[in-house]
């Protein structure tokens, strides 16, 4: 194992995976208990919305994460940017309500997202979505699991009957986009 109970070259699960998983679920299970409550929130920039939620979610994970791994780096979408984390051989990297839009809206569309990079190459990640009960993990050279059981990606090597997902919010911005009308969306 490496400094911190970091993932060593085999893969492994890890101390940092567990975390990162325990801290995750957790996350989830605070933003969901405000979901369609209508939590105070506001504009930082024209169409990004962010919410009182968005950022105890980002308190609690960092709480989770940094409190425990004190030389690890942290970047989130809703925290102040901090230039020493570049100089992290550790680094989690955090969206606390990935969709807050969906979250704000009241639809199950939204997720908390976190992964942990070593020397900026991903090595583990999660992605929970309480109100499905959706919770991805995958760990490098390991694989991906949806609620425990591993997933993989689809075998089709071509357009043809293939499915593209986007966000509501991107689906308008790409609605005449030629590149979709193949794809059905």
């Amino acid at each position: 194992k490496l400094k911190g109970g970091a993932m060593s070259g085999d893969g492994a699960m890890s101390g940092d995976h567990e975390l990162l998983m325990a801290a995750v679920r957790e996350a989830g299970e605070l933003a969901s208990s405000h979901f369609g409550k209508n939590a105070p929130s506001w504009m930082k920039k024209p169409g990004q919305p962010v919410s009182e939620v968005d950022l105890a979610v980002d308190d609690l994970l960092r709480q989770r994460l940094c409190d425990e791994r004190v030389d690890y780096g942290w970047l989130s979408e809703e925290s102040a940017e901090t230039p020493d984390r570049m100089d992290r051989e550790w680094l989690w990297v955090v969206d606390p309500i990935d969709g807050t839009r969906a979250f704000l809206d009241a639809r199950p569309e939204y997720s908390v997202s976190a992964a942990l990079l070593h020397f900026n190459q991903p090595v583990a990640a999660a992605v929970f979505n309480p109100e499905t009960n959706e919770f991805f993990e995958a760990v490098r050279d390991s694989g991906a699991k949806c609620n425990g059981a591993p997933i993989t990606v689809s075998a089709k090597e071509d357009m043809d009957g293939a499915r593209v997902l986007v966000s509501r919010s991107e689906f308008k911005t790409l609605a005449g986009d030629k590149a979709l009308i193949p794809c059905e969306v």
